[in-house]
C-alpha cells in the first residue's frame, strides 16, 4: 500500500514547475545520477518502466471470435433452412464450409497474434543514463525515477522526463497528439497549471 501511495505522489508532483535543485532533492538524485544500489532499489520499489501488456488471446477465444461472426449465423440459418426443406446434402456442405472457415480463420489469427508478440519482444528500446557519473546504456524498462537520461538525435524518449538542459530539442509527438510537426522542447520552469 505504501508503494502505491508514494508512486501516486510522484505522479501528482508538478515537476515542470520545480527548479532543478528541488527536483534533485525530492528524487534524492544529482547531476551525476543515481548509484547502482539506489537504482536497483528503485527498480524493485517501482517496478519496470513499461506499459502494461495484455495477454494474447487463447486459441479458444480466437475460435469463439471467429464463430460469432454475423456471416456464420447467416450460413447456419441457411443450413437449418436446407434441412427444413429436405436438402440434407446442402446443409452438410454449409456446415463443413462453416467449420473449415472458422478453423482456418482461427489458426491464421492465432499465428498472427504469436508473430506480433514475437515482434514486440524484438523491439527493445535502449536508454542512455548517467549513473555514478558514468554514461551507461540500459534497457528502457530499467529507467527509474531520479535517473539522468541523456538524449541524442534519433533517440526514442524512454519515459516521462523533466528536461534539465537542451540544445535545439524537438520531439515527434505524432503518436500521442496526432500533430505532424515536431514539438520544440526547452528546459526551465513552466507554470504549475500546465
Amino acid at each position: 500500500m505504501e508503494t502505491k501511495k508514494y508512486a501516486s505522489m510522484l505522479c501528482e508532483e508538478p515537476w515542470h514547475a520545480l527548479d532543478e535543485q528541488s527536483v534533485f532533492g525530492k528524487l534524492q538524485s544529482s547531476h551525476e545520477g543515481l548509484d547502482d544500489e539506489g537504482a536497483a532499489h528503485r527498480l524493485t520499489f517501482y517496478g519496470p518502466n513499461a506499459l502494461p501488456t495484455k495477454k494474447p488471446p487463447t486459441i479458444w477465444a480466437i475460435l469463439l471470435h471467429q464463430v460469432l461472426n454475423p456471416l456464420i449465423f447467416i450460413l447456419i440459418a441457411a443450413a437449418v433452412a436446407s434441412l427444413a426443406i429436405g436438402e440434407a446434402s446442402d446443409a452438410i456442405f454449409i456446415v463443413i464450409v462453416v467449420v473449415l472457415n472458422s478453423g482456418l480463420g482461427a489458426y491464421q489469427e492465432y499465428n498472427a497474434e504469436k508473430s506480433a508478440a514475437s515482434l514486440q519482444s524484438l523491439l527493445k528500446i535502449k536508454a542512455t543514463v548517467r549513473r555514478c557519473a558514468q554514461k551507461l546504456e540500459i534497457p528502457s524498462e530499467e529507467v527509474v525515477p531520479g535517473d539522468i537520461v541523456l538524449l541524442e538525435s534519433g533517440n526514442k524518449v524512454p519515459a516521462d522526463l523533466r528536461l534539465l538542459q537542451v540544445n535545439n530539442l524537438a520531439a515527434d509527438e505524432s503518436f500521442l497528439t496526432g500533430e505532424s510537426i515536431a514539438a520544440e522542447k526547452r528546459a526551465g520552469l513552466l507554470a504549475e497549471d500546465m
